[in-house]
């Protein structure tokens, strides 16, 4: 974008603004991002109040922005400013300040993050003030990298480092709730006791909008915004949810890890957006408090709390993830045949109960021997592996109306023994079939659908050459059937209801 005098503006820039509907949308003021720096994606230019060598206001309300940005509650008055905005203000660069194209790293000693950051010289200084950032200068004034870059500063003392907890507190500062945020890794603090594990990496996580969390703040409250506030906060929800994740951890298999940190990686960054659109909720919005009752907008506030009331429907299934969490602990002691190592899971099961039928079954004929007193027979039982406690319960008669493991649960161990046997054969059969047939044996295809009987991830796939239409993808769901991205198919557990109705579902579309 251009000033009035066809100058390009840029981040570093000292602009006067001129001729806004507002007082204080006029003045001197300095940018501070612009379209396209790092850290930011907004559209418009994100201005600090300043002097005229460039040096940042520290007043309350000092943020602006370019287009200048309209937020009132009258609609009369809105539209009167967006016009008189267009028809008369101005902007002009009258002077700039150097700026730095930065490469910042937190050294923490567990989990090294880095990111690019455009600054001023003032954030420069109080980046170097923080003894966890090493900074690198990539550029100065200009975004093309230098041929020759500086050594990394790393400042081993500060007295604070209150103000700038996390490397992004002053991250991406949309203008309007509707701006699609950038993302990146988000960061945890971790406990000082304890080793942090790494947040996942697989999807992007959301940057906490301090802009927007200032101004809903400032919309509600008279009391000020506390600068990296709702960042800190958001860090802690995360830690907390982690801090869960890992001791699930400690009970489930290594498969299961995976899925407990998918769990994770997805209420991050769903908190996450939440927390942005309730804040963008309460950043269009000044309440009654605020801006007094005389010709208040109560249609306005009818639709915020509308908005409202969605939002914390909304939170209320992002919130639950102590149960997802329990769900996931349960799920992994069922071995599911579409497991990787379900063949190996099931046969140290079936080891453990066939060892645990010859314990009981050894335990009982020593208790039947009549020629052996109680001691000697607690004696004989404790050296199978039972504790003294146990061995001596197991020879009261009314332990289960009998002496010794009762009938039952030999017959139903055994049971369990030949039915995992028969899982075992019927596994192994598969994987032999699926090492033999090619993925063209198990295709068929009607009219350009594909149909998979895929034998080695043990579902039923159908792959269309474009999406479906709503009514189909309606009948696939209603049927069991799942969009999979990461195979392109839309699938089901395999079995013969599956493949059947997979090939009536294609058979109705091809007529």
């Amino acid at each position: 974008m251009i000033d009035k005098n066809g100058k390009e503006i840029k981040t570093g820039d000292i602009v006067r603004i001129e001729g806004g509907y507002f007082k204080a949308d006029n003045g001197t003021f300095l940018v501070k991002h612009s379209p396209g720096d790092p850290q930011w994606n907004g559209s418009d230019y994100s201005l600090k109040k300043c002097n005229k060598k460039g040096v940042e206001s520290e007043s309350k309300y000092s943020t602006a922005f370019w287009p200048l940005m309209i937020t009132v509650n009258s609609r009369d008055k809105y539209y009167a400013a967006k016009q008189h905005n267009k028809e008369h203000a101005t902007v002009e660069v009258i002077g700039s300040v150097k700026v730095y194209n930065l490469l910042v790293k937190e050294v923490r000693g567990w989990n090294d993050y880095e990111y690019k950051e455009i600054a001023t010289e003032k954030r420069y200084n109080e980046l170097l003030a923080n003894k966890y950032i090493k900074v690198e200068i990539i550029s100065e004034s200009t975004n093309e990298p230098k041929a020759e870059l500086p050594v990394p500063v790393l400042v081993e003392e500060v007295t604070s480092i209150e103000e700038d907890i996390m490397p992004y507190t002053e991250a991406v500062e949309s203008i309007a709730p509707t701006t699609t945020m950038k993302t990146h890794e988000a960061i945890v603090e971790a406990p000082q006791d304890e080793t942090p594990v790494p947040m996942p990496t697989a999807r992007p996580m959301p940057i906490i909008n301090e802009s927007l969390a200032r101004r809903s703040k400032e919309n509600m409250s008279f009391s000020d915004y506390k600068p990296g506030s709702e960042t800190a906060e958001y860090n802690a929800v995360i830690a907390a949810a982690r801090e869960k994740i890992e001791a699930a951890k400690a009970k489930v298999s290594p498969e299961a890890h995976a899925r407990l940190d998918r769990l994770l990686e997805r209420y991050a960054v769903n908190y996450g957006n939440w927390v942005n659109k309730k804040n963008a909720n309460g950043a269009g919005h000044v309440s009654v408090m605020i801006s007094g009752p005389a010709n208040y907008n109560m249609r306005a506030h009818e639709k915020y709390l509308s908005r409202e009331g969605k939002l914390w429907e909304e939170y209320k299934d992002i919130k639950d993830i102590d149960s997802k969490i329990s769900a996931i602990v349960a799920g992994d002691k069922i071995i599911k045949s579409d497991d990787e190592n379900a063949i190996e899971k099931l046969k140290e099961k079936l080891a453990k109960l066939e060892e645990s039928q010859e314990l009981m079954k050894a335990t009982n004929a020593i208790i039947r021997k009549k020629k052996l007193t109680d001691a000697e027979k607690i004696e004989q039982i404790t050296k199978l592996g039972i504790s003294e406690a146990t061995a001596a319960k197991l020879l009261l008669p009314s332990h289960c109306c009998a002496e010794g493991f009762p009938s039952y649960r030999l017959t139903n161990n055994n049971a369990t023994i030949r039915s995992t046997r028969e899982r075992i054969k019927h596994l192994e059969k598969l994987a032999e079939q699926a090492a033999t047939t090619t993925i063209e044996e198990q295709t068929t295809e009607i009219n350009g659908i594909q149909i998979i009987d895929n034998l080695e991830a043990q579902r039923v796939q159908i792959i269309f050459p474009g999406k479906p239409d709503a009514d189909t993808r309606t009948e696939l769901k209603r049927n069991g059937f799942k969009w999979a991205p990461s195979q392109g198919a839309w699938q089901n557990y395999r079995n013969e209801r599956s493949l059947k109705t997979a090939k009536e579902i294609v058979s109705k579309l091809a007529q």
